[in-house]
């Protein structure tokens, strides 16, 4: 068999259809508890129409009773070229079960320097994306840093273990196991009770927030409007200044898929466009969030494909200077997959796959890993078929493990 004749993974649409086959629903019922017509439905399942929205995804999610990544395919990793993925997810739940804050704890704890070089590394694979070699250092990590926290190095130990678990917190989104993500947000949540300071409050916040967002949209928005208010007396101090901010990006984002409410998400991305400017905001990179002008220009390019705006979306795009891009290849990725969306949206398919490619070299686990990607490119793929399928598609789709040859 030729790679035009390729499998496929199942698709968004599909795995909506054997959720409503297995909760014995006819299309009717489904698209009326989700909100869509039943002829959007059908063609949804037969892969006419990409599920290409956070909010599309949710909507059949509670309709069929399901998670979103039961839908997405998030966290199984049934796909050809995985193995980075699987390796990585082992040591993260180790490294998140096997200390709770406060435990005593036995055995030998390595030198403080130690510690800090292994900081240090840690921070260079997240910048980096390195998943597995992140995820495999952890558990020692965090083991090493609990045990520190009860010497003379208490308050460097607490920070360090707000890093480690905020870089588990991001692996774990990015690598689609969200009930891991939720489980570093709780840690993150114990350990910054300890420490002094409004900054620290946010930090959890946004992590509760940015954790529980696909599976409770409305509780994400709530936490996040919370704890931004409570966060006011302090925007003087650029760290606070810059927690607010992301809480407001967060907020955006629940905005629009929760209720589509795109003037609400404007009104967050205002102020947090405001909150950039900030004298100080964006020196301190405070919870390695990377919270800036740059920053927000990205999370507009993200709400705009989330409305369903791709012209919208490669508009922001075009304007946005490549330097003031966040340092995070995570993230970086992250914008260059949703530019892609945006232009396949507009069926400008060649261009979508330059930003793909370049999510790819970014930061390779991640792209491989993320759902909206693989649904993007699948249905791309697909409507292909019919034509001379040109050699890069082909050559990234089987990358993905969507199009093998036989």
């Amino acid at each position: 068999m030729d790679d035009d004749s390729a499998s496929f993974d199942p698709t968004i649409g599909r795995r909506i259809r054997a959720a409503r086959v297995w909760r014995k629903m006819d299309q009717q019922v489904l698209a009326g508890l989700a909100g869509y017509s039943q002829g959007y439905l059908s063609k949804i399942e037969r892969g006419l129409v990409p599920v290409d929205k956070r909010a599309t995804v949710e909507a059949f999610a509670r309709a069929l009773e399901v998670s979103p990544g039961d839908l997405t395919g998030a966290g199984t990793f049934l796909v050809a070229g995985a193995s980075d993925e699987n390796a990585a997810l082992a040591p993260l739940r180790l490294a998140l079960a096997d200390v709770e804050f406060g435990e005593e704890l036995d055995g030998p704890v390595a030198p403080w320097p130690e510690i800090q070089q292994d900081l240090a590394a840690l921070d260079a694979m997240r910048l980096i994306a390195d998943y597995r070699q992140l995820t495999a250092l952890l558990p020692s990590l965090v083991r090493n840093l609990h045990a520190s926290a009860a010497g003379p190095h208490r308050q460097e130990a607490l920070i360090g273990l707000t890093e480690c678990y905020t870089a588990a917190r991001a692996a774990a989104k990015n690598l689609g196991a969200p009930d891991l993500a939720q489980v570093a947000a709780r840690h993150l949540r114990d350990v910054t009770a300890n420490l002094d300071g409004l900054e620290w409050e946010g930090l959890a916040a946004w992590g509760r927030a940015n954790a529980i967002s696909s599976s409770a949209r409305s509780r994400s928005y709530v936490i996040a409007t919370k704890a931004a208010d409570q966060l006011t007396p302090g925007l003087d101090q650029p760290a606070v200044a810059e927690m607010y901010g992301m809480l407001h990006l967060a907020a955006a984002l629940a905005s629009t898929v929760a209720a589509s409410d795109y003037a609400q998400a404007d009104a967050h991305l205002r102020e947090a466009e405001e909150t950039a400017k900030r004298p100080g905001v964006g020196s301190v990179n405070f919870g390695r969030q990377a919270f800036g002008a740059g920053n927000v220009a990205m999370w507009r390019t993200t709400l705009a494909v989330e409305a369903g705006d791709g012209g919208r979306a490669a508009e922001i795009a075009a304007r946005i200077d490549p330097a003031t891009l966040a340092p995070s290849r995570s993230r970086r990725a992250d914008w260059h997959i949703d530019v892609g969306r945006g232009l396949a949206m507009e069926r400008r398919d060649e261009e979508a796959l330059v930003e793909f490619r370049a999510a790819r070299r970014v930061a390779p686990q991640l792209a491989h890993a993320n759902p909206w990607l693989r649904e993007t490119v699948t249905n791309m793929y697909e409507r292909a078929r019919g034509e001379e399928i040109r050699r890069d598609l082909r050559g990234f789709a089987y990358w993905l493990g969507i199009g093998r040859s036989g």
